[in-house]
């Protein structure tokens, strides 16, 4: 829709992060074509971003949510963690529950797939800008279907983090460190073995499936420090 004559259109900046040029090309272009209001900037990782515009004002940052690496959600959560109130909108390939859970607790505002239609990524941002979250309408069965899954487990009411026992605390921000079963067990003067039985309690807790995924659940929820 194009303002009337004489009408000034506030430039908004949509900001996307993606590691595949091909992907984020294709994201600005998509970005030009239905919005032309808006500057996009264009980066590869969270940190180039934030080194770039931490000081400026985003409407919206998209980021690519890759299905492998340690730091996807971590760069999710550090994203969120320095601007609490910018929404991201992460195109995704996980189409599971347990991915697109670990996802949004990790801060995603929105979840859309790489292979959705276009239209969908208008639909987002529309959303988003609006102070709205968003689930791609490809991924509503399987969100329903997870979250039926927590209702009958009992694991819907309280913190998960609750149920934690203090070791369990302690391996769960040495994973958000970065460390290994064997360093952990090293440090925490306990074996490997007894060690993996405290990282399988606490993401069964949590319900949480990945290393990374534990690492941006101590980061949102300040068991760690950035």
């Amino acid at each position: 829709m194009r303002a009337p004559a004489g009408e000034q259109i506030e430039e908004r900046r949509v900001a996307i992060v993606a590691m595949q040029p091909v992907l984020r090309e294709g994201l600005r272009a998509m970005l030009g074509e239905q919005r032309s209001a808006c500057r996009t900037d264009v980066y590869d990782t969270v940190s180039s971003l934030l080194d770039a515009l931490a000081d400026l004002p985003v409407a919206i940052v998209l980021l690519e949510l890759r299905q492998t690496g340690l730091d996807s959600l971590q760069q999710l959560a550090t994203l969120k963690a320095h601007w609490s109130q910018t929404p991201v909108l992460t195109i995704a390939y996980a189409r599971d529950s347990a991915s697109i859970a670990d996802a949004l607790r990790a801060g995603a505002d929105g979840y859309i797939l790489s292979d959705d239609r276009p239209e969908e990524l208008r639909f987002a941002i529309e959303a988003l800008m609006q102070g709205r979250r968003y689930l791609s309408t490809s991924i509503c069965d399987v969100v329903i279907e997870g979250f039926l899954g927590l209702a009958s487990a009992g694991r819907l009411a309280g913190s998960p983090h609750a149920k934690l026992t203090e070791r369990e605390r302690q391996v769960m921000r040495m994973i958000a460190a970065g460390l290994r079963t064997r360093d952990i067990a090293q440090q925490l003067n306990l074996s490997p073995k007894t060690v993996e039985k405290h990282r399988s309690s606490l993401m069964r807790k949590l319900g949480l499936g990945s290393a990374p995924a534990v690492a941006a659940y101590a980061i949102t929820h300040g068991f760690v420090t950035i």
